[in-house]
């Protein structure tokens, strides 16, 4: 299962992502606010924090990706680790 952050009728919402599976889809609907969309064919949820922890208590293994930002913030945090200090003999 994977989520990503979308945009459905003017709304931020989480994309849920899995193969077809009835019962995942009956777990899914105990989200408040989860909804089948028609026009995209994907699941969602509101994008808040207690719809995602909800979502993350029924589905421990769902997978979220990184944003931009994260993957930046941990690319100058290497850059920092990985650069050693210059000595002059």
């Amino acid at each position: 299962m994977k989520t990503t952050k979308i945009v459905h009728n003017g709304t931020t919402r989480i994309k849920v992502e899995f193969p077809f599976n009835q019962q995942i889809a009956s777990l899914l609907r105990q989200t408040p606010g989860a909804k089948w969309s028609i026009l995209k064919k994907t699941w969602y949820i509101p994008y808040s924090k207690s719809a995602f922890f909800h979502l993350k208590k029924l589905f421990p293994e769902v997978e979220y990706p990184e944003t931009k930002k994260d993957i930046v913030k941990v690319d100058k945090n290497l850059n920092k680790i990985h650069k050693a200090p210059t000595t002059e003999i």
